[in-house]
């Protein structure tokens, strides 16, 4: 299923600049062709590597982006303190020896995608030497012996800062409060946004979240919704409620994400007038408490040429039978419907039905035998214009076992734009193509994701809802447009 109001503007695109954007949009080169590539298990080292000499380097090269100061993996393991590097380096090379870390969730078969943290030999073949050498610390140069700062990681610059003035405290009627937040750039030209970093105030709490570019005809309604029942913001089950027509992606977010760069010399068009609104989920199974998040936004410079970006949203059904020899009301269909349209209001009771129906599929043919330990649901996705896509992302919550995108599967020219074979709720990455995919007006996307159910202690059926006991199949695909 698609939601056909995210593509209409493409429709309008007859042309894509492709040769422009490949211009813009780096990428390695692939490596020559000839011998076998080494493993680390092949590189030998005259010397034990030493942490200033070289493991230092491999750690801020790949690992200070999440474990320095400020970041996800800080507080786990903060590898700007020596002390921790050292007593954890036989942990340090196990992870990187078994892929484990850097965590990059897409597999070897994927389209190339830019900025893979991913290890090469000899990185690991270094970690592995240290750790089994006794862990000496070398010599510190001036330039090798400097503390990583927050600042070493790449950074959006905060051209704007959108936060509350004052805390919200989710309401704990619903575990799971979806709330959405207004900020007016008071913007008097078209500006570009190109990157932004979603930094969560109560981490424990903020689940996911998504920015969107309010169209400055809802600009009134928003405005109006906004504090109307005395605290911050508004209540926004599903998406702002503004309206389909007039909300628009730019940002999104889940545990693992980091900042975000769009792809050079393109960025999303905020119209004069525009408005922003930040819907944040947050679960309060583990408390309710103030919440002051704040998200970063970077602009291009006026002037400047920019490619439009535009978003596609992807949606496929859910539909998770329970396990086996587990029966009763919680596992009918009947009792997972009214469970979200009580839950999250009376469009979720139509919602399955309609998701079944735009994927064209049915409960008879299509789900009537999953096992509930890999229950796999999809959708073919008809793309309705000619269309260049820089980027890709894609969303399940915590049941999540598999997720895959692909492109005119089962032909000779099918392609995975996405393919996490082994998901995990803590890092959804918004991922970039290495060079863009041309996709042909009525070529197919399928969206397949797969779940297991077998875990809960409370077991039941599950079609999609907005809490993070429920799940959901959704993806979005960043084009290009002129």
């Amino acid at each position: 299923m698609i939601n056909m109001r995210r593509w209409i503007p493409v429709l309008l695109l007859l042309t894509m600049l492709l040769a422009a954007l490949s211009l813009v949009m780096a990428h390695d080169e692939d490596p020559p062709e000839g011998e076998p590539e080494a493993t680390w298990e092949d590189i030998a080292f005259d010397e034990v590597p030493t942490y200033y000499g070289q493991v230092k380097e491999v750690l801020d090269d790949h690992c200070m982006s999440c474990h320095a100061p400020g970041q996800i993996g800080h507080e786990g393991a903060p590898l700007d303190e020596i002390e921790i590097v050292v007593n954890g380096a036989e942990d340090i090379a196990y992870y990187a020896q078994t892929g484990y870390m850097p965590p990059w969730m897409p597999s070897a078969e994927n389209v190339p995608l830019k900025n893979p943290r991913v290890l090469n030999a000899e990185d690991i073949a270094i970690l592995t030497a240290w750790a089994e050498g006794g862990t000496p610390l070398g010599e510190p140069s001036a330039e090798t012996a400097a503390v990583v700062e927050p600042t070493a990681v790449p950074q959006v610059r905060a051209d704007m800062v959108l936060q509350q003035s004052e805390p919200y405290t989710p309401d704990t009627t619903n575990s799971d409060d979806y709330r959405c937040f207004l900020y007016d750039p008071r913007f008097e030209e078209t500006t570009y946004l190109t990157g932004y970093i979603f930094e969560p105030d109560r981490a424990e709490i903020v689940h996911h979240a998504i920015v969107y570019r309010i169209d400055q005809r809802a600009r009134a309604e928003a405005f109006a919704r906004d504090g109307q029942d005395g605290k911050p913001g508004w209540s926004c089950y599903n998406t702002t409620g503004l309206g389909g027509r007039y909300e628009e992606m730019v940002g999104t977010w889940a545990p693992g994400t980091i900042p975000v760069f769009y792809p050079a010399g393109t960025g999303y068009p905020i119209d004069a007038g525009d408005v922003f609104v930040v819907q944040i989920h947050y679960n309060t199974a583990a408390g309710a408490f103030p919440d002051q998040t704040q998200v970063s936004l970077q602009f291009a410079e006026p002037g400047k040429r920019v490619l439009p970006l535009l978003t596609a949203e992807l949606q496929a059904p859910v539909e998770i039978p329970c396990p086996e020899g587990v029966g009763g009301e919680r596992c009918t269909r009947e009792f997972a419907v009214n469970y979200a349209a009580e839950r999250y209001g009376e469009q979720f009771r139509q919602r399955p039905d309609y998701l079944l129906s735009a994927c064209n599929k049915t409960l008879a043919r299509d789900y009537a035998d999953l096992d509930a330990s890999s229950a796999s649901s999809s959708c073919d996705i008809v793309a309705p214009a000619n269309i260049v896509a820089a980027g890709i992302f894609g969303h399940m919550h915590e049941l999540g076992k598999s997720l895959r995108i692909e492109l005119n599967p089962d032909t000779p020219d099918a392609q995975l734009l996405l393919d996490i074979p082994e998901w995990d709720f803590h890092w959804q990455d918004r991922y970039q193509f290495a060079e863009p995919i041309t996709i042909q007006a009525g070529d197919v996307v399928r969206l397949t994701c797969v779940w297991d159910n077998t875990e809960s202690e409370t077991p039941r059926y599950i079609v999609w809802g907005e809490g993070t006991g429920d799940e959901m199949c959704f993806a979005t695909v960043m084009m290009v447009g002129f």
